[in-house]
């Protein structure tokens, strides 16, 4: 989110030593003060600068809003160096996590080229798999580090963590755990077709609105039906993310035994994640109250068993989570 210089923050954490990001890079060792120029655009990281500033307890800087996709370049050609790092705490490598397949996702969706989105979907989510299930990541962690600000890319991305960590607890092994990240970042892919006026208007859905909205798993649908590098299971993900165990559901208003589990695990991550992110008509909830609504739906909106899982999560303390 930009202040009123035009401004957007990024991790500390994604500077790496020597690195040439080609870009301004600002940093202010307080709130409210001015900013000033930590690195220019044609100067190279400064790692005792930077170790300077992080031991000062600086965890952000800043860059100007127009260098979004330069900054993104970077993070997309150096993310296996600075997601593997493990000197790098956990916290800070969630959170380059979620920048890199955010702005992954964000350049796909846009481009409109569904085999495109495919591999980058599965190239990513080899990382996310790895990084969430070889740590001891607790849901609170992951939520703290995550971009909430409402768009496509932004809630695909941080559904898919989020799909992840569930399956991991549900017992999933890691070709199933991957094959959830590839659907969860795939589910909203009908939504390429909606009109933007319709998904970031400020308040609610008139009927017209509303049934132009439902129509997203169908055309998500039609767009991987027939593709052979989409599995039965992510294509259900898909059409069946907004059905409901008790049949009042869409699109096709089917039971719980009838929706696909990798389905029914979307629909609980993708409920918590727009719970608890903002929403051009809403604040988001905090973790426990959006926890309490989706609990008083146990068992009509939810899977009973999935979601028990799910609130176990929810529940779990952190412990020491530095390798």
């Amino acid at each position: 989110m930009s202040d009123h210089r035009g401004f957007v923050p990024i991790s500390m954490a994604t500077l790496l030593p020597s690195a040439m990001l080609g870009i301004d890079v600002f940093v202010r060792s307080a709130p409210g003060l001015p900013s000033a120029k930590l690195f220019a655009s044609d100067e190279p990281v400064c790692e005792s600068k930077l170790r300077d500033y992080c031991n000062a307890g600086v965890t952000s800087a800043f860059i100007d809003v127009e260098d979004r996709h330069k900054y993104q370049s970077y993070l997309q050609r150096n993310w296996h160096l600075l997601l593997e790092d493990s000197q790098t705490p956990l916290e800070n490598r969630l959170e380059i996590m979620g920048d890199v397949v955010r702005g992954v996702i964000d350049k796909q969706l846009q481009g409109g080229d569904i085999q495109s989105l495919i591999k980058a979907s599965n190239q990513v989510a080899e990382t996310a798999v790895k990084l969430i299930s070889t740590n001891e990541v607790a849901l609170s962690q992951l939520c703290a580090v995550l971009h909430h600000d409402y768009g496509t890319f932004t809630h695909s991305a941080n559904v898919s963590f989020y799909a992840v960590m569930l399956a991991k607890q549900l017992g999933y092994d890691q070709v199933e755990q991957h094959e959830v990240a590839v659907g969860a970042l795939l589910h909203d892919v009908g939504k390429m077709e909606i009109d933007s006026g319709i998904i970031n208007k400020p308040g609610p859905l008139n009927l017209q609105e509303m049934n132009a909205m439902k129509r997203h798993p169908i055309i998500g649908f039609e767009k991987l039906v027939h593709r052979e590098d989409v599995s039965f299971g992510q294509l259900m993900m898909t059409y069946q993310h907004h059905e409901r165990v008790d049949g009042s559901g869409y699109p096709c208003a089917i039971p719980g035994d009838l929706i696909h589990p990798y389905g029914r695990l979307c629909a609980i991550v993708d409920v918590f994640e727009a719970l608890t992110s903002q929403r051009p008509y809403r604040k988001p909830m905090e973790i426990e109250k959006a926890m309490d609504f989706m609990t008083s739906k146990r068992g009509t909106d939810f899977d009973a068993d999935m979601l028990d899982v799910w609130v176990e999560l929810t529940n779990k303390e952190e412990v020491n989570y530095e390798q």
